[in-house]
């Protein structure tokens, strides 16, 4: 039962105003995500960036002996936060290459549109599953409550029209064209520089849920419920204000 799970949402994990659990927990996900993407990309990728001081992270985990066991975790960065620490939006970041050329104008365009509606974009990444899982069982079950719990996110705070990055390697595009997501272009893939040069596909969710999608997200819609979560209103910022959009910052 999904109820042996539990989600945890590190809103600006690395924020002054972060309490002693969060700090707690982002070494749980940050060492997962270590863990797992050395298992897939061998000991030389460190999954970590600037982009994790603003991002928010989802981590699906669960309680055995008084002992925390990270299960899966999944990073979500806001348009948004990218403008306010001036940093270039990590999609944009990824496609510089002129064999993305569509793929770029696609996201340069759906940027200023949803600019222009006073609404935010957001890049889903860094989808991780603890290699101990090992194609289990259990493995299953955790894709489906973490995947279950982002849709969650995303459906509570109105961002259903996103971007996300899916590694071939590891089958994510596969996952993701089954919860509605699509190639942004006819030019879509793309090279992940620091890890190994793997090839990647950017894909498009524009609020197209499938039955799958409906299924999960209700499925894990108890744990995310029940989720912990940064609370301190002083992280509710005024961020997108000097730049036109929403005073708030969910």
């Amino acid at each position: 039962m999904s109820e042996e799970y539990k989600i945890y949402v590190l809103e600006k994990p690395f924020s002054f105003y972060a309490s002693r659990e969060d700090k707690k927990f982002l070494g749980y996900l940050l060492s997962l995500r270590m863990d797992g993407y050395s298992a897939v990309h061998g000991q030389d990728i460190v999954p970590i960036d600037q982009y994790d001081y603003f991002a928010t992270n989802i981590l699906l985990y669960k309680e055995a002996k008084n002992e925390i066991i990270p299960l899966a975790c999944s990073r979500i960065i806001r348009y948004s936060d990218c403008l306010s620490n001036n940093i270039e939006f990590f999609p944009l970041k990824l496609l510089k290459n002129k064999e993305n050329k569509n793929t770029r104008y696609y996201i340069e365009e759906l940027l200023k549109k949803r600019i222009e509606k006073g609404l935010d974009v957001t890049f889903d990444s860094s989808f991780t599953i603890s290699p101990e899982l090992n194609n289990s069982m259990e493995s299953q079950k955790v894709i489906k409550n973490i995947m279950g719990a982002v849709f969650n996110w995303h459906n509570e705070y109105n961002e259903n029209y996103f971007l996300a990055s899916a590694t071939i390697k590891v089958k994510t595009d596969r996952l993701f064209s089954k919860l509605g997501l699509s190639c942004v272009s006819d030019d879509s893939e793309y090279r992940l520089k620091n890890v190994n040069n793997e090839p990647a596909v950017m894909m498009k969710f524009n609020n197209s849920h499938t039955e799958r999608t409906n299924k999960w997200m209700k499925s894990s819609k108890c744990i995310w419920d029940n989720r912990n979560r940064v609370l301190s209103s002083k992280l509710q910022t005024n961020a997108y204000n000097e730049k036109g959009y929403s005073e708030e910052v969910h």
